[in-house]
């Protein structure tokens, strides 16, 4: 019991006293000062209940460790000071994965109540691609505010609505970063089935027409051919759209609607 008094009372002092109170946009009359949302003192006072319920449920230890960390933990960079975070993309079985993009995912992690723990906010990012052998390189200048730090391995496909990039890998690599620059990492996808299924499709874009087609629509639910002696004729589906689009030897002749199926 003592304990868990003490344990509510760091919670009080930490995350009741420091916060600031949150003021409206509007005003109670002209030239009013606008008022506070919601007093300090609810405030702390549901802060304290959710910290009691998560103490009652053995949670609040660990979920108040891993709110803490990111507000002690120190960086050894300067502001501008140049950072750089390299390393070699290779699949599960040391293979190295060649223009695959590579993305640096910057963000300051703060604290969510619902559900307990952390959150992503102010979000920054860069990317560059892996070359032949798979190495890759990134560099930034030190931007004082950030405390989480991933690399994504990712790949752009094309969709009806948009380009879409496909995660295929994440690595935290925000201790790393702490122990200072430069940052060499092994950057390992462990299942590259996705990303051979897409390049398996783009090898065999023969013609104007398909390449047209994928970059609009991207890949289609379902490919039918037909190979009858002096015929060379391919169906690509979309079921969700309700669109067919037919080629003769790579080259479109007709496009025909239908009614949507819904994706089981």
């Amino acid at each position: 019991m003592a304990s868990a008094r003490r344990l509510l009372e760091r919670v009080r002092r930490d995350h009741c006293a420091a916060w600031p109170i949150i003021r409206s946009v509007r005003n109670d009359g002209a030239g009013a000062a606008p008022r506070s949302i919601w007093p300090r003192s609810l405030r702390c006072q549901q802060t304290l209940l959710v910290w009691g319920c998560l103490l009652g449920l053995g949670l609040a230890p660990a979920v108040l460790g891993e709110v803490r960390n990111p507000f002690t933990a120190k960086f050894p960079f300067a502001t501008g000071e140049r950072v750089e975070v390299d390393g070699i993309l290779t699949d599960a079985v040391g293979k190295p994965l060649a223009d695959v993009e590579i993305v640096l995912e910057m963000a300051k992690m703060r604290i969510s109540l619902r559900p307990p723990g952390r959150e992503k906010a102010n979000i920054a990012r860069g990317a560059t691609a892996s070359d032949g052998d798979g190495n890759f390189a990134l560099q930034w200048d030190w931007i004082p505010g950030f405390d989480r730090f991933e690399i994504i391995a990712a790949v752009t496909v094309p969709e009806p609505t948009g380009k879409h990039l496909q995660v295929l890998q994440r690595l935290d690599i925000t201790d790393r970063v702490r122990q200072g620059t430069p940052i060499s990492v092994p950057f390992v996808v462990e299942d590259t089935t996705f990303l051979d299924s897409v390049r398996t499709f783009q090898s065999h874009l023969d013609s104007p027409d398909e390449h047209r087609v994928y970059e609009g629509m991207g890949r289609p639910d379902r490919i039918d051919s037909d190979d009858e002696v002096g015929r060379n004729e391919t169906t690509w589906w979309y079921f969700a759209l309700g669109k067919a689009y037919r080629f003769d030897r790579g080259r479109l002749v007709k496009v025909e609607d239908f009614e949507p199926v819904p994706a089981i």
